[in-house]
C-alpha cells in the first residue's frame, strides 16, 4: 500500500547482527546497512542510519579486527586471513565515510584542522579513533595518513567533550583512555611505514610509560593530558601535516 518503510526495522536488524558476532554477524550487519545506505541516498530520506547502527557495525568489524590479529600464525590459513583483514579494510570504510560526511563539520584553517561533531554519543566516537585505526591499508603512505588524520579529528572532538564534562563517568575515563592507546598503536605503525622517529612528545611519553593497563594508570594519564590542555590536531604532536 502505501506505507513507507521508516529506518527503525533496518536498525534493528544490523544491531541484532552486530551483537551475535561470530564469523559472520559483521557481514551480515554490513549487507543490511549498506542496503539501507543505497535506499537513503537514493532519496528515501526515512532510512537514514541512525547513530546506533552505524556505531554497532563499525563495533562489530573492529572486534574482527581484534580476533584476526589475534589468530596464530597459520602458513595453510594465511591467505584466507589475508582476505579477511582485507575485506574488514574494506568495509569498515563504509560507515567511517558515512559518519565522516554525516556529523563532521570541518573548517580548514593555514595552520590546523578545526572541527565540530554534532551531537554524537562519546562511545561512537570512541568506535571512530578505533575504527580509522582498523581501516589502514598497509604500505600505502596516502591512505595510512588520511586515516590518520581523519582518526585524531573524532579523538579530538572526544578530548573536547571529555575536556567540556563536568562530571566525567568510569565508562567515559576508559572510552578516552582506550582511544589514546589507539592513537599511539596507529602512530607507532605510520612512523615505521613513513621511515620516520617515534616524536619525543609529551603525549607519547605519558601513553608509552607505564602502559596503561589498569584504570589507575588509564586515570593518571587522562587528568595529566587533561590538565596540559592538549591539542590533538596539533601537527607538532602526532605529526600529521595540516
Amino acid at each position: 500500500g502505501n506505507h513507507k518503510l521508516n529506518g527503525y526495522p533496518y536498525s534493528i536488524v544490523i544491531q541484532a547482527w552486530a551483537k551475535a558476532g561470530g564469523k559472520s554477524g559483521a557481514r551480515h550487519a554490513h549487507t543490511v546497512f549498506a542496503r539501507m545506505l543505497q535506499y537513503y541516498r537514493a532519496g528515501r530520506k526515512q532510512l537514514k542510519p541512525d547513530i546506533r547502527s552505524v556505531t554497532s557495525l563499525l563495533e562489530a568489524w573492529i572486534q574482527k579486527s581484534r580476533r584476526l590479529a589475534l589468530l596464530p600464525s597459520d602458513q595453510e590459513d594465511e591467505d584466507k586471513q589475508q582476505e579477511e583483514r582485507e575485506e574488514v579494510r574494506e568495509k569498515i570504510r563504509v560507515p567511517l565515510q558515512y559518519m565522516q560526511e554525516t556529523y563532521y563539520k570541518v573548517r580548514r584553517s593555514t595552520t590546523k584542522q578545526n572541527a565540530t561533531i554534532i551531537s554524537v554519543p562519546f562511545t561512537t566516537m570512541e568506535a571512530m579513533v578505533l575504527g580509522y585505526e582498523c581501516s589502514h591499508t598497509p604500505n600505502n603512505v596516502r591512505m595510512q595518513k588520511e586515516a590518520k588524520v581523519a582518526q585524531l579529528q573524532w579523538m579530538d572532538a572526544l578530548w573536547n567533550s571529555f575536556h567540556a564534562s563536568h562530571k566525567p563517568h568510569e565508562a567515559f575515563e576508559q572510552s578516552v583512555a582506550r582511544s589514546l592507546e589507539s592513537c599511539l598503536r596507529f602512530q607507532k605503525h605510520s612512523n615505521e611505514l613513513e621511515g620516520n622517529d617515534i616524536h619525543n612528545s609529551t603525549v607519547l611519553e605519558m601513553l608509552e610509560s607505564p602502559p596503561p593497563g589498569t584504570r589507575t594508570n588509564r586515570n593518571e594519564i587522562i587528568m595529566r593530558l587533561l590538565n596540559s590542555k592538549i591539542d590533538f590536531m596539533d601537527c607538532n604532536i602526532f605529526n600529521v601535516g595540516p
